[in-house]
């Protein structure tokens, strides 16, 4: 019971203070999960991590579920989805009072901090992918699909407008792979 407190306090953090989006809270997960407290290894992170991004909606929501789901089972996919959606519900709750009675002094510092905050986000979306690529980085085959998506993505403007399709064929395509032995489907 108290790991399942631990990881509500945990998303609950991570959704109240992580701005940039989903992509940007990654390093802070990686952090808590395979570095502090190590719940989990390297690759069964960045595993984790690809499949929230492959699974339709918000990242952030899916790596809670996801990652709660391989800490402690249905309660911890639960306890982690809840943490994400609630604890910043509150907080646009509140701010929205704030606004609707706020004078326009308090609008323009906040567009101020709003603005300032840009570059940051940026280096926590390098972060962000850096961390979801350092359990690969020596796994040949998988710079293989690397550089295929890539290419493709660029190349067939179709996929670049369905993105999903391309991950789903990726993803059929390692099965085949792996079917035919011509590759390893085990965690990095």
């Amino acid at each position: 019971m108290t790991d399942l407190i631990a990881l509500f306090f945990i998303f609950a953090k991570v959704s109240l203070l992580t701005f940039g989006g989903g992509l940007a809270s990654l390093p802070f997960l990686y952090e808590v999960f395979v570095t502090e407290k190590a719940w989990l290894t390297a690759g069964v992170f960045s595993e984790t991590v690809a499949l929230a991004q492959m699974t339709p909606g918000p990242i952030i929501l899916n790596s809670a579920t996801l990652l709660g789901y391989r800490f402690a089972g249905l309660a911890g996919s639960i306890t982690g989805t809840v943490a994400v959606v609630v604890a910043p519900l509150l907080v646009v709750m509140a701010l929205v009072w704030i606004f609707e009675n706020a004078s326009g002094t308090a609008r323009l510092w906040v567009d101020r901090i709003r603005v300032a905050m840009r570059p940051v986000v940026v280096g926590l979306l390098a972060v962000a992918l850096w961390t979801v690529a350092l359990p690969v980085l020596h796994r040949r085959e998988l710079w293989a699909f690397a550089g295929l998506s890539t290419a493709l993505y660029f190349a067939v403007p179709f996929l670049r407008k369905y993105p999903q399709i391309l991950l789903f064929g990726m993803a059929l395509l390692t099965v085949v792979l792996y079917a035919l032995g011509m590759t390893s489907l085990a965690a990095a």
